[in-house]
């Protein structure tokens, strides 16, 4: 089965926008991005050609038959692109990739395809909650099906993989389902530290929280991870997988 990878990014403070230098220098220069990656998603690919949406993919998809990421973008929303995206991906970043155990690289993949379809907006204010340990909530954390709820990069990374696990819709729209079914604490009487909205993890806190989770019948959400892009290509290929390059 192939697996997808969930990615953990850390660039140099002057290649990140404004706010995210804020927001860096506020929540103590950790890790500034957490999205997911897909090598040789050709083999598993659907007929219909999605891809071709610019809704969904940017062109850079459209021309490669490889690896594939899905991240929020400059314009505030998430969509496939690849590592050709050399603006977004600079030169000088450093990256953990780690598999996801869980869930099948198809059904991570149709679940972020129908996140980019909903079209989320990551507001900069979503921001806010991390900076208080995600312990003083600012947003509703549960909505009606058919949107996906606030979210910067960690949450939404959460809310796809609880929606792959769990084959429903209702982790994309609801905190509590999303951390129930990751097996992260939220906040209560018995966990009054842990955050109480997908908004109050920071990138860093949100992969730990992953690298920790484990499901009802005590498996790890996320296996040992890899360095840089190459690594999870790498173990993709020598797990004897046979993909299109």
């Amino acid at each position: 089965m192939a697996k997808a990878y969930v990615i953990c990014a850390k660039w140099p403070v002057a290649d990140l926008t404004r706010v995210g230098q804020l927001s860096w220098y506020l929540t103590g220069g950790s890790d500034g991005h957490v999205g997911l990656f897909f090598p040789y998603w050709s083999a598993y690919k659907s007929d219909e050609p999605w891809w071709h949406d610019r809704a969904l993919a940017r062109q850079d998809v459209v021309q490669s038959t490889d690896h594939l990421c899905f991240d929020y973008l400059y314009n505030l929303r998430p969509r496939f692109h690849t590592l050709k995206n050399v603006e977004y991906w600079g030169e000088n970043g450093y990256y953990t990739l780690h598999p996801i155990e869980v869930s099948s690289a198809a059904d991570v993949l149709a679940v972020s395809k129908r996140v980019a379809a909903l079209a989320p907006v990551n507001e900069w204010y979503y921001r806010w909650p991390a900076l208080f340990g995600g312990v003083v909530p600012m947003h509703r954390t549960k909505f009606a099906p058919g949107c996906v709820g606030p979210s910067s990069c960690g949450g939404l990374t959460m809310r796809i993989l609880a929606s792959a696990i769990s084959g429903s819709d209702a982790p994309l729209c609801d905190d509590g389902a999303a951390l129930r079914t990751l097996g992260i604490d939220r906040q209560s009487l018995y966990a009054p530290f842990s955050p109480y909205s997908l908004t109050g993890y920071t990138p860093r806190m949100a992969i730990e929280a992953l690298m920790g989770a484990k499901l009802e019948d005590g498996r790890s959400v996320l296996g040992d991870f890899v360095v840089g892009f190459e690594g999870a290509v790498e173990a993709e290929r020598s797990r004897g997988l046979r993909f299109f390059e």
